[in-house]
């Protein structure tokens, strides 16, 4: 008698460019022969999450990294995180996902992002992969709000470091979770006076609509909120913590670590599938 494995669902978490450390993840379990049944991702992890089950394979993603120069980055800065064909990042992407819907996908894909008004998390399954991620990986200030089904939409990474309750709503039986930095808080004595600053600020800015003192309030609101504690069954840390999430210097470095910090983890990750 044949004893079902369970199934496997893989959360990526944000860490701009250390995001590059999933590519190496990614092309390790797929020499590893690990399967993943359905996938999501939230900020940088929703790119790569798109882009591996829209079929791009860890080791193309990693000739991609590869290939990305600083002034790639700089570039894709200097467009506000924007996925069109202007810059090479936002090429690559188009390449991979442009066109496509979530229903046309390899694997089940979920894209956290945030209600920028509403300051809580939006859960995309639905239309365009192209402008799920451009929402999910839109930093306040540093990129416009996405206009997706009447809401104005940022960042998705505040919520969990990775989305492993989204993956364990998907169906994941068991959750392979990558982690690429500590979330940030402001010291707990702050919070009551920053939450009474949001409340206080909270009609007049959205009259103004998605300006930047909306994301400015936005990014206030989330210093007061810790992520909840991660419930994957297996958690792989690539060693990033040093190298800076804005960096456009280190992303074959990070890739590296991710590979690293993969192969450390196959042992575990074996012995989720029985």
């Amino acid at each position: 008698m044949t004893t079902r494995r369970p199934r496997i669902g893989l959360a990526l978490g944000a860490g701009g460019t250390t995001g590059s450390a999933h590519a190496g993840i990614l092309k390790v379990l797929d020499e590893a022969g690990i399967p993943i049944d359905l996938i999501a991702g939230s900020s940088i992890g929703a790119a790569y999450a798109a882009s591996y089950a829209a079929g791009t394979t860890g080791r193309e993603m990693v000739e991609d990294v590869l290939r990305t120069r600083p002034r790639d980055i700089l570039a894709f800065f200097r467009h506000r995180l924007k996925l069109t064909p202007n810059n090479a990042l936002g090429r690559v992407l188009c390449e991979r996902v442009d066109g496509l819907t979530f229903a046309d996908l390899r694997l089940p894909l979920t894209i956290v992002a945030s209600d920028l008004f509403q300051r809580r998390p939006v859960v995309i399954r639905r239309g365009s992969v192209l402008k799920a991620i451009e929402a999910s990986i839109a930093v306040p200030l540093m990129a416009s709000p996405v206009r997706i089904n009447g809401r104005y939409v940022v960042d998705g990474g505040f919520w969990e470091q990775a989305p492993v309750r989204v993956a364990a709503g998907m169906g994941a039986e068991k959750v392979i979770e990558v982690i690429l930095g500590e979330s940030i808080a402001m010291p707990r004595r702050f919070w009551p006076l920053a939450r009474r600053l949001v409340r206080l600020l909270d009609n007049p800015i959205r009259r103004s609509g998605p300006s930047l003192a909306a994301s400015a309030l936005f990014l206030l609101y989330t210093l007061t909120y810790v992520p909840a504690r991660s419930q994957a069954d297996v958690s792989i840390r690539p060693d990033v913590v040093k190298i800076s999430a804005n960096s456009p210097f280190h992303l074959a470095e990070a890739m590296r670590r991710g590979e690293e910090a993969a192969r450390a983890a196959l042992p575990d990750i074996e012995a989720l599938l029985g």
